[in-house]
């Protein structure tokens, strides 16, 4: 028998990434917090991408009348109220989001695990990803 050895993940503190726990709580990764200067309690306003799942966070917003979901020195908020607004499934276990990239100032993160691919068929019968 051969035994290969396994290291242990952190995943917490590699990348930037968030996780919503079962508990209607959102939890900032040690690295984002860091990018955002997080170091005590803190708002940051959520968006939300409904046809493709991905959360965006921000300390500013351009819209007037919304309000921000505040964090705590630790980088833990309560976000109930969004994961109902978005109908966000939770399945028992908490779900975690990776860092995609920044746009407009926005940090967006796409739920971790496998991409919807489409296809599309040309005429000579190739298949092309959409």
């Amino acid at each position: 028998m051969r035994f290969t050895p396994v290291s242990k993940r952190d995943n917490r503190k590699k990348g930037m990434s968030l996780s919503i726990g079962v508990d209607g709580r959102m939890y900032l990764s040690a690295e984002l917090k860091a990018n955002l200067g997080h170091t005590d309690k803190e708002n940051y306003f959520l968006f939300f991408d409904h046809s493709e799942g991905k959360i965006g966070l921000a300390k500013d917003c351009k819209v007037d009348h919304v309000e921000p979901f505040t964090f705590n020195r630790i980088g833990e908020g309560k976000v109930t109220s969004f994961i109902e607004d978005c109908e966000i499934h939770i399945p028992g276990q908490p779900l975690s989001y990776l860092f995609e990239g920044k746009e407009d100032g926005i940090y967006s993160f796409h739920p971790k695990g496998r991409k919807k691919t489409s296809f599309e068929q040309e005429k000579n019968g190739n298949l092309v990803k959409i």
